[in-house]
């Protein structure tokens, strides 16, 4: 996993490549880089930019799920005060009674089930018992589906994540040796070698890629938060 925010080493990623083809023909050394960092670089912009992409899909997908089982249980929940009317048995504890998504949908399917098989000492079933089947059975389904397919989502968003890190430790670690390198070849105090410092990734810069994340509240002050491994 990355030792910096992502988003940081995003917003550092298309300066380094501007920067690696503005000096490579300066000295060899940066030259040599071309064919690690450019890989590494172009590799996590892509999956970075992906998770990026697809994280309001699964917060939409997340939140329909949520809603569906909010829905499936409050259906459940006011059908039960009238079973309970009539089957002074239910025990109520088992519809219902928890706000996770299995216990949720194992609850209607015990209330389909427990009014289906219910009748009176005449052997008639409950007036409402069609009624009931239908309500929570149409909210039962749109909950399952609604789940599957947020759960569908979150595998989806998490391999993206897992994706965007690995491929950021990579880059991260090609940048710090070009960076290394650069200070060594052109001086610490150049500008291109700034503009690559963790601390810059905040900052504006022309060599900024307009496709980057816009950046987040920047951190406190710290100049030797990268110089140590410069």
């Amino acid at each position: 996993m990355p030792n910096n925010p992502m988003w940081k080493l995003r917003r550092l990623a298309p300066r380094a490549k501007r920067v690696l083809e503005r000096r490579k023909n300066e000295a060899s050394v940066l030259a040599a880089y071309e064919p690690k960092l450019v890989p590494a670089a172009d590799l996590f912009i892509a999956f970075y930019d992906h998770a990026a992409d697809y994280k309001s899909t699964w917060q939409r997908e997340m939140q329909e799920g949520r809603n569906a089982i909010a829905v499936l249980g409050n259906s459940v929940r006011s059908w039960v005060p009238l079973v309970l009317s009539d089957v002074v048995s239910l025990d109520t504890s088992d519809f219902a009674d928890s706000p996770v998504a299995d216990d949720v949908i194992l609850g209607a399917q015990r209330l389909m089930a427990r009014v289906g098989a219910y009748s009176d000492a005449a052997g008639s079933p409950l007036s409402y018992r069609e009624s009931l089947a239908v309500d929570v059975r149409v909210k039962l389904e749109a909950a399952v589906k609604e789940r599957s397919e947020a759960e569908a989502a979150d595998r989806q968003f998490q391999q993206t994540l897992a994706n965007a890190r690995s491929s950021a430790d990579a880059f991260e670690g090609v940048l710090q040796a070009f960076r290394k390198s650069l200070g060594l070849a052109v001086g610490r105090q150049d500008k291109d070698y700034q503009k690559l410092r963790l601390q810059r990734a905040a900052q504006r810069d022309e060599d900024d890629d307009p496709g980057a994340p816009v950046p987040e509240l920047p951190d406190a002050p710290d100049e030797s938060d990268d110089e140590a491994a410069a």
